[in-house]
């Protein structure tokens, strides 16, 4: 189960927020109370936040920063799950 919607994949919104991040399609989403990052490639990234895990699926995705427990990605997320 994602967190994206048809509207958001289409371009018609242009961002959607979630429990503490934001997304802002097709740009990349800034992630917060993340503890550290388990899977980096352009598909896949895995961040471990304090009590589960957030899988973000996508391509061309990159870590442009991780600071204060804050990551920002760039490139297209398609779908974000959280999961224990």
């Amino acid at each position: 189960m994602g967190f994206l919607s048809k509207e958001i994949l289409s371009g018609v919104a242009g961002e959607a927020v979630g429990e503490k991040y934001h997304i802002s399609y097709p740009y990349g989403g800034a992630f917060e109370n993340v503890t550290s990052i388990d899977v980096i490639s352009g598909e896949n990234i895995v961040l471990i936040l304090k009590k589960d895990k957030l899988i973000l699926n996508g391509e061309n995705m990159r870590i442009l920063s991780f600071c204060d427990a804050s990551v920002t990605v760039e490139g297209r997320i398609f779908c974000v799950q959280r999961c224990k």
